[in-house]
């Protein structure tokens, strides 16, 4: 189990940095596909604007060097409004801010606030500008895009918002998937979500301004205040104008194959790691805990402990190594109790012996006394002696000859059993 948990902790640690690694990289890859679509929006809106400039800057240039109350201007102004029907005024202005000219003549004027943000707008940037004005109708915002004469003048150009819907409505957008404008105060411009109607420009977007970074394009994940959902927002900025295209994709319809990917992974890998697991506990139960089990049992053999025996420790080459333990251990008490037999069969041997060697020295030793008496005879010290000798002699051929001869087979037969045993 240790060394399962050894090698499982590290491969967990391993596939965990990996799918992390592995989420940052799908993440970014397709943060990059939301940056493409957005850079593809902004790009197509700052064309749509570079051909309004462009006609405002020819008639610039004709501004320029004619006098403004001339009537080839005025054609000209005409001419322009008549093929752009989202335009709806176009004036030319003095350094004062004072209308020369305008198409169609009206008496309305533009604010004055606004109009001396464009002369100083121009001024500061020595370039064109575009600006938002809700003065007239706050659902219906009016793009007003300003270039520089060479009196120092303006001509400028109204048009109306609804012209960007003609730009983005051709463009096919998934459900829930949300493609907007904001301008440079953070109100919608233009929104439009799925394959429904644009949505009226009349609504703002604080949270917006606190993401807007200086990058070209830029990914967040915010929720929308306007209807709740929570998406990755790719912002671009439209250069030179404040304009910023965003295209929002739920976050759910975005990330969640990736995420879900992830998880099967992970699952998988959860999987085959309890499966490792499972594998190792069988392993241990079916080597480490018999082996331990061996052990024990021998342990208890070693002990002196003869009646000990290896339970059943299953199939195969455990259980074959289970089976001849317990038959070794049946042979050496086989041993143990044939070693105890020749024991005690030496001690009787040893004490008939002793039997045999005491009766004639006891003999021995009553003659010897005897002939130490004064009052017998020269003929019954003789028979005396002659038994002694005759005792004697067959004393030193009994243990010369017999004894020693059975005493030493007996000493090398235990001995040879006892080397068998202990081998």
């Amino acid at each position: 189990m240790l060394l399962a948990a050894g090698i499982a902790v590290p491969l967990v640690l391993v596939g965990t940095l990996d799918l992390r690694n592995m989420w940052r990289l799908s993440r970014s890859q397709l943060n990059d596909s939301v940056k493409q679509q957005v850079d593809l929006a902004s790009v197509a809106l700052e064309r749509w604007l570079d051909n309004q400039k462009k006609a405002l800057d020819a008639i610039a240039a004709l501004a320029g060097d004619k006098d403004t109350s001339t009537p080839a201007i005025r054609e000209n102004l005409e001419s322009v409004l008549r093929t752009r029907p989202f335009w709806l005024d176009l004036r030319i202005t003095n350094a004062a801010g004072t209308t020369l000219m305008s198409q169609p003549s009206r008496r309305e004027v533009l604010p004055n606030a606004l109009t001396d943000y464009l002369v100083s707008e121009m001024r500061e940037r020595n370039s064109w500008t575009l600006v938002t004005d809700r003065t007239v109708d706050e659902a219906r915002p009016i793009v007003v895009i300003a270039v520089p004469t060479e009196k120092a003048g303006a001509v400028i150009a109204r048009i109306d918002g609804a012209a960007i819907n003609e730009l983005f409505d051709s463009i096919e957008l998934s459900p829930q998937v949300v493609i907007s404008v904001i301008d440079a105060d953070g109100r919608v411009l233009y929104r439009r979500r799925g394959s429904e109607t644009s949505s009226e420009a009349d609504l703002s977007w604080p949270p917006l301004s606190s993401v807007i970074t200086n990058e070209r394009t830029n990914v967040v994940e915010l929720t929308s205040p306007i209807d709740g959902v929570k998406r990755v927002y790719g912002m671009a900025h439209v250069r030179e104008t404040g304009l910023v295209a965003l295209i929002g994709i739920p976050s759910s319809t975005l990330y969640e194959p990736a995420r879900r990917r992830l998880i099967r992974y992970a699952v998988t890998g959860l999987i085959a790691l309890l499966l490792a697991m499972a594998a190792a506990l069988v392993i241990e139960r079916s080597i480490v805990q018999p082996v331990r089990r061996l052990r024990a049992t021998s342990q208890r053999l070693g002990g002196g402990d003869l009646t000990a025996r290896a339970p059943r420790l299953g199939d195969g080459e455990i259980g074959d190594l289970g089976t001849a333990f317990n038959t070794m251990a049946g042979q050496i008490a086989e041993r143990e109790e044939r070693l105890k037999e020749l024991d005690r069969l030496k001690s009787e041997f040893v004490s008939s012996v002793s039997h045999e060697l005491k009766t004639p020295l006891t003999t021995i030793k009553l003659l010897a006394h005897l002939l130490q008496r004064t009052d017998l005879t020269d003929d019954e010290k003789t028979d005396y002696a002659k038994t002694i000798a005759i005792e004697c002699d067959r004393q030193i051929d009994f243990v010369g000859n017999s004894i020693c001869r059975a005493l030493n087979l007996e000493l090398t037969s235990c001995a040879k059993r006892a080397s068998t045993c202990v081998s």
